[in-house]
Formats: structure tokens, C-alpha cells, sequence
């Protein structure tokens, strides 16, 4: 019991505190958005198992859900990994700062690519609807599509969705380049697309993530949209929606029971994972990966047409999880795990919240960049990281890790991010007063 409150506390201490990082700064940092995600999907189901809460006999989907001694163990996996983010991230937070070399330079060219790629992206939704069929893409949450064709229609819907929350991202970051958001009608539009998917599809995963970036870029104006408040009140409206969009595709009666339950619901089941990985390796059905699955999800990168039976050989640990997530969801914590213990749940984090803190300091030269007419190639690691690779913690770290991949090259040839020459300080004009750190901002070209 002592154990098991411990980790409880220390996790609930740290998701507190990212929690009041992500309203207070400028720039949510991708560490602060893992933390939450991890405790959304592992601690509440820890919870209920420990204590044995089962509202209304829909918490545990499978008997080791409730195990006390297998949400004992998940808790304490979950506090390592979190513990291990933010380690990895106070040691970023001390090594050198890194000299940002890599640039996409603001101009005609880059605004027309830019307006060719919305095209293309509106194109490319309309391929896909027609792949999956109109009518069962119509029909809503709960059909799929019924043969390969089906299944490649899907694929490229939603990831065509995220690549639409990148690209209104990048033409905001334009429009503080320039003083005038480029093309608003076709920002207009491909936002009316995501929301009517949405309404029809009711898959929220992936419309989220297509959101993110363009908020995130919005907030990070120094601006009343930027406030504590400002921040709260977007935050309550969005769960609120989420809440909806599950009740409506549950068909519940909403009530504030069930409207708190639908919250924590996604999180609970997909973290049934996390215990029944557990289980299996106790029980030897399954046996660690060693980093496999991380291979995999390389693997994933390559596209089908280059490689036909790439499913084949990607996707096949999967068939072993059969009936772990009962709902087909798995976590990125619960599969770290299968790698190889504790270990692998404490060097992965460490490692991913080292890489998150070094991104961000894109955030040393924006300003300055923005004003020279560049942006930071770093900008566009730190997107795909909040708003694709962390959203994807809840499928698992092959999606995670493909989709990731697969939107970085996006960004990078939309943008045109290169390097720029050989590394050298621009003199740009800061106000009085302006901090060291801001003065000593590095700039390429």
C-alpha cells in the first residue's frame, strides 16, 4: 500500500506540475504534454484496479485489469518512465546550449509551395474517401473499410488530416513573418474539412492532432489568447467537445457521472495494456522484444508500394497482444515495457525527454529568426512531437514512431528547412533591457 500511494503521489505531483507549465508557458513543452499523456493513460486504471472502483461495471474490461498486484506493478512502471522524462530533460536543461543551423528561409516560393501543398492536401482527402467508399465513409465511427483498398483509403484520410494541422500551422508562422496570413479561403476551407470528418467520423485521435499545431502557434503570440485564462477556458471547451463527440458516439444520456466517466474512458481501456503485457510476461506467454518493436516502427517508415509485404513483417507482434488491449488500443508505456522491464521503460523516457528539451530551443532564436525572415528548423520537430508523436502514445510505439517519421519529412520538404551556410551571430536590432540569453541568439546563413 505504501509503495503503491508513493508512486500515486509522484506521478500525480508531476502531471500537476506539467499541468501548470503547459497554461503558464509560451511554448507547451512536449515533455509536460508526455507526462500528462502518460498518467491519463496508465494511472487511473492503476487506480480502479488497486482499489477496486468499477463504475457501473464498465471500468475493467478483462480480469487483469482488476489484479491489485498487476496495478501495483503498473503504477510503479509508470512512475519510472515519468521520473525518467523528467530526468532526461533537467540534464538537456544543462548541457551546452546547441547552435541552430538549419533554417527555412520566408519568401514568394515558399508561400506558393506552401499554397500548391493545400491543394494537394484537399486532393488527397477526396483519394482517400474515394478508396474507403463514400458510402461506408459515410456511415460512421464504426465502419471500416472492407479489403485493401478500404484499409489504404483510411490510412491516408487521417494521416492527410495531421498533415493539414502542420501545414495551418506553417502558414500562421507565415503570417507572423509577413504581417498577412497567406490564403485564408483555403485555411478556411481545410478547416471546415477537419470538422466536418469529425462530425461524420466522430475519430477524434486524429483531428486532435490536426488542431494542436495551429493552436500552439496561436498561443505562442504575445497576445490575450496567450493568458492563464485564455488557455483554461480553450482547455475546458475542448474536453467538453471530446466529452460530447464520445457520448453521441456511445449514444449515452449524458450526466456529470457519465460525462466524467467518458473523460477518463479512452485512457482507462487503452490502458489495460499496460497490465496485460504484464501478466503475459509473468506468465511467459510473451517474451521480451529487446527493441524490436522500435525497429519495426523504422521499418513502418517505408511506404507499401516499395516494399508490398512490409505489413507482414511490421505489424506481426501485434498478433501476440491479442487480447491484452481488449479494445484494440495499446501505450506507448505498456509496449516499452515488452522491451525490456523497468530498464527500457527508464532509458526510453530519459532519452525521449532528453531529445524533447532539445528541441526546444528553437525557442532561443525565434524571435529573432522570425524577424530576419527564417524559421527554426527545430519548430517543426517540436510539432510533430506534440502534436503527432505524443497523441499516438495511445496506439502503441510503431504508430508512434512511423507517423512521426512520415510527418517530419512532410514538414521538412514544405517548408524547405536546409542548411544555411556556415554558423554565425546576426546583429538584429533588441529592445533595451533585452535579456542575455536573447542577445546571444545564433542564427545561419
Amino acid at each position: 500500500m505504501i509503495w503503491f500511494l508513493a508512486c500515486v503521489a509522484i506521478a500525480l505531483w508531476l502531471t500537476a506540475h506539467s499541468a501548470v507549465n503547459l497554461v503558464r508557458d509560451r511554448f507547451p513543452h512536449p515533455a509536460d504534454v508526455a507526462t500528462i499523456s502518460i498518467c491519463y493513460y496508465g494511472v487511473p486504471l492503476a487506480i480502479c484496479g488497486y482499489f477496486d472502483l468499477n463504475y457501473e461495471h464498465m471500468v475493467f474490461l478483462a480480469g487483469f485489469a482488476a489484479d491489485q498486484s498487476l496495478a501495483a506493478l503498473s503504477i510503479r512502471f509508470l512512475a519510472i518512465a515519468l521520473v525518467a522524462l523528467h530526468m532526461g530533460r533537467l540534464l538537456a536543461m544543462r548541457a551546452p546550449r546547441p547552435t541552430l543551423t538549419r533554417f527555412a528561409q520566408v519568401n514568394r516560393l515558399a508561400i506558393e509551395r506552401l499554397r500548391l501543398t493545400f491543394l494537394a492536401l484537399i486532393l488527397l482527402i477526396g483519394a482517400g474517401i474515394y478508396l474507403f467508399g463514400l458510402s461506408e465513409f459515410l456511415s460512421g465511427y464504426a465502419t471500416e473499410g472492407l479489403d485493401a483498398s478500404g484499409s489504404t483509403g483510411n490510412a491516408v484520410i487521417y494521416i492527410t488530416l495531421e498533415f493539414m494541422g502542420l501545414s495551418i500551422a506553417y502558414a500562421l508562422i507565415l503570417g507572423m513573418v509577413t504581417g498577412r496570413i497567406p490564403f485564408k479561403l483555403l485555411i478556411a476551407a481545410t478547416m471546415v474539412i477537419l470538422l466536418v470528418i469529425l462530425a461524420i467520423r466522430a475519430k477524434r485521435l486524429e483531428v486532435v492532432s490536426a488542431f494542436i499545431p495551429p493552436a500552439v502557434i496561436l498561443m505562442s503570440k504575445r497576445s490575450g489568447l496567450n493568458s492563464a485564462a485564455a488557455r483554461l477556458v480553450l482547455g475546458a471547451g475542448a474536453i467538453a467537445v471530446l466529452v460530447i463527440v464520445s457520448a453521441l458516439r456511445a449514444d449515452y444520456n449524458l450526466n456529470a457521472q457519465q460525462g466524467l466517466f467518458l473523460f477518463f474512458s479512452e485512457g482507462l481501456y487503452a490502458g489495460h495494456a499496460l497490465p496485460g503485457i504484464t501478466e503475459r510476461l509473468q506468465t511467459q506467454l510473451l517474451n521480451y522484444e529487446y527493441g524490436a518493436r522500435f525497429l519495426n516502427s523504422l521499418l513502418g517508415f517505408i511506404p507499401r508500394f516499395v516494399w508490398e509485404g512490409k505489413d507482414d513483417m511490421v505489424y506481426a507482434g501485434n498478433l501476440a497482444l491479442k487480447g491484452v488491449a481488449p479494445l484494440g488500443a495499446t501505450t506507448f508505456v505498456a509496449e516499452t515495457v515488452l522491451q525490456g522491464g523497468w530498464i527500457a521503460v527508464a532509458l526510453v523516457h530519459f532519452l525521449i525527454g532528453y531529445v524533447f528539451e532539445r528541441i526546444m530551443r528553437f525557442k532561443d532564436a525565434w524571435d529573432d529568426s522570425l524577424a530576419a525572415g527564417f524559421v527554426p528548423a527545430r519548430v517543426g520537430a517540436y510539432l510533430v512531437a506534440i502534436a503527432i508523436f505524443i497523441p499516438h502514445f495511445r496506439d502503441g510505439i510503431i504508430p508512434a514512431v512511423k507517423l512521426s517519421l512520415q510527418a517530419g519529412v512532410f514538414f521538412a520538404l514544405v517548408s524547405g528547412m536546409r542548411l544555411i551556410g556556415k554558423p554565425k551571430v546576426i546583429a538584429l536590432p533588441l529592445p533595451p533591457g533585452s535579456s542575455d540569453e536573447a542577445r546571444g541568439s545564433v542564427l545561419s546563413r
